[in-house]
């Protein structure tokens, strides 16, 4: 690699990591405060850089391919290091990983809450790029699931966390193979079908919002 495409890749690989993150240029932009085009347009010169492309087209959303994954890792890494760099530059006592464990009941109760409070109290922290869902089984057919989602918090519903709650409940044999799952947002039932390997999931629809763009 040139020094050339050095210098250019640490301008481009912000915006390609928040493509690679949110799957779509458009939610990229608007963490970035950029313009759709703009995001794009970069993601297109790394692309053109690199001699290869680095996401496939899935319908609306972008999917990275395996050079994309690769790269995808690596800048995570130095983010991670970047920050944990300026944290030790700027003499920032909140600086470091950190790790929890819980069982049973105190996952939902405890862990959650003060895990929700601790976000709010330290914006800056951020979980380093995971999604993670809480599951208690609560019978061979009912789940108990809180979900949260990085940059975001904890959400109200995740059909694909739900789905594949069920899928890792049946598998270890914990659950049916149908079971309905309790989010904070409402009930969805999951149905994973043995005959086919489908994951369906059923739940009632409703309008979170509704506005007007200028």
């Amino acid at each position: 690699m040139t020094d050339r495409v050095r210098r250019s890749a640490w301008n481009w690989l912000p915006a390609f990591l928040e493509v690679a993150e949110r799957g779509s240029v458009a939610r990229a932009a608007a963490a970035l405060h950029l313009t759709p085009a703009a995001v794009s347009r970069t993601v297109r010169l790394l692309e053109e850089e690199l001699g290869r492309p680095l996401f496939t087209r899935v319908g609306r959303t972008l999917v990275l391919n395996g050079a994309g994954v690769a790269l995808r890792d690596a800048v995570r890494d130095a983010v991670v290091a970047i920050d944990r760099g300026l944290s030790a530059a700027t003499g920032d006592p909140f600086a470091g990983p950190l790790r929890v464990a819980s069982l049973g009941v105190l996952t939902e109760e405890l862990v959650v809450p003060a895990l929700a409070e601790l976000r709010t109290r330290h914006p800056a922290m951020l979980p380093e790029h995971v999604n993670v869902g809480f599951a208690q089984v609560r019978a061979r057919d009912r789940i108990r699931l809180r979900v949260w989602e990085r940059g975001a918090g904890l959400t109200k519903a995740c059909g694909t966390g739900a789905c594949a709650a069920l899928v890792a409940a049946a598998r270890r044999d914990l659950t049916e193979r149908s079971a309905v799952l309790v989010l904070d947002g409402g009930e969805l039932l999951i149905d994973w079908s043995a005959d086919t390997g489908h994951v369906i999931m059923t739940g009632p629809a409703a309008v979170d919002f509704a506005g007007e763009l200028p």
